[in-house]
């Protein structure tokens, strides 16, 4: 019969799990996660508006400001994500599932979102 260290028992059990979770795209509701990449600065969004096809996306939120920025996603009024970063820094928000409809970026550090920094989001299906 074959002795097993406990570590590499462990080592092996942590690279299964992962290729699990790689394969179906990281857990929750399947389906392959979509990557974009929205760019802070002072008082905008960069790109301002995006249409997108329905599905899972991970935001990566790129802060080239000189200041904290935040970017949420926000549906009817609830955030469905939102990450803070520093000036030169980015952050990348949990992975949200969009459906058809209408979303927007904003910004909510003090006096950002009233100086217009804020970006709109259409998802809808491919024509």
């Amino acid at each position: 019969m074959p002795s097993f260290r406990p570590a590499a028992v462990r080592l092996a059990l942590a690279i299964i799990t992962s290729a699990g979770l790689t394969a179906c795209g990281g857990g929750g509701s399947g389906g392959t996660i979509q990557s974009v990449t929205v760019t802070g600065t002072e008082m905008r969004f960069d790109p301002a508006e995006l249409t997108l096809a329905p599905g899972r996306y991970r935001f990566h939120f790129l802060n080239v400001g000189t200041t904290y920025h935040d970017l949420g996603i926000y549906r009817d009024g609830r955030a469905l994500g939102i990450r803070e970063t520093g000036a030169g820094q980015s952050i990348d928000l949990d992975v949200i599932k969009l459906v058809t409809g209408t979303y927007t970026m904003e910004c909510h550090e003090p006096g950002h979102l009233q100086a217009g920094m804020r970006g709109t989001i259409t998802v809808r299906k491919p024509s």
